[in-house]
């Protein structure tokens, strides 16, 4: 586990004005958890060809609504089925070359609107037979369907572990960083997380934790000395099938003692 440390001030005991400064250290600390999901996403996706985008619309919309009944008749819930997920139109333009004795042309061949409607499914991965049953259903009506991830709706038991863990990582990173400096790592001065715990999902196929936290509670009475991980406290991560990935991040502060 690579250690992140911002800065480390080694310092006697020294009084001025009044103030008696010691040293200090501060580590960043990760710790994980992985679980169980207890929710799977499937994408179903309808697309079709048409010389006439409005014709194309409609026909799949035509398409899509099947798909829909026959998962619903399939034994999937219409609460569980999130229409209008996804929406896209294209338009595919063919050339080909022609050439007569002296010179040849590049000109435009077919012209073909194609739109893709998507819906989403959340179902209880321990449900491995409706699972498949919403595979086959969509599929037979043409329709494309996949896996896209997994995700937990009960973090509590998960934050908790990986938390205690990346509180250990913590202390560890401390205890190498004050032995490398000849010193013993003393009390614990201060925990933090990078912001107020939020969940962030992370699913095979989409990710949305990519936003960076560039403010700290109590940032400026002593942001020399704080690291600057710009991280989200927590991300869950789709690790493998049926399972998820609960990180923690902490930063600790400790006294160093000689």
């Amino acid at each position: 586990m690579a250690i992140v440390l911002s800065f480390v001030v080694l310092a006697l005991s020294i009084p001025v004005l009044g103030f008696d400064f010691v040293p200090i250290v501060t580590v960043a600390g990760e710790g994980s958890a992985t679980v169980p999901a207890d929710a799977v996403f499937i994408a179903v996706s309808v697309t079709t060809n048409d010389d006439n985008v409005t014709s194309a619309s409609a026909l799949n919309a035509e398409k899509l609504n099947r798909t829909i009944e026959a998962l619903v008749a399939a034994g999937i819930s219409r609460d569980e089925i999130q229409s209008g997920y996804g929406r896209s139109a294209q338009t595919i333009r063919t050339y080909k070359r022609i050439c007569n004795n002296t010179t040849c042309m590049i000109v435009e061949d077919q012209v073909i609107n194609q739109v893709t409607d998507q819906i989403r499914i959340q179902l209880d991965p321990k449900d491995e037979t409706t699972l498949e049953r919403c595979l086959e259903s969509a599929e037979a009506e043409g329709a494309t369907a996949a896996v896209t991830g997994y995700w937990l709706d009960d973090t509590n038991s998960a934050m908790s572990e990986s938390r205690k863990k990346a509180v250990e990582n913590a202390k560890q990173n401390g205890d190498e960083l004050a032995t490398a400096a000849g010193l013993k790592l003393g009390k614990t001065l201060e925990i933090l997380e990078p912001s107020g715990p939020r969940i962030l999902r992370h699913s095979h196929g989409w990710n949305e934790w990519d936003e960076w936290d560039s403010f700290w509670p109590g940032m400026g009475y002593s942001e020399w000395r704080r690291p600057w991980m710009h991280r989200q406290p927590f991300e869950i991560s789709y690790v493998d099938s049926g399972m998820v990935k609960v990180t923690a991040y902490v930063v600790v502060t400790y006294e160093l003692a000689s």
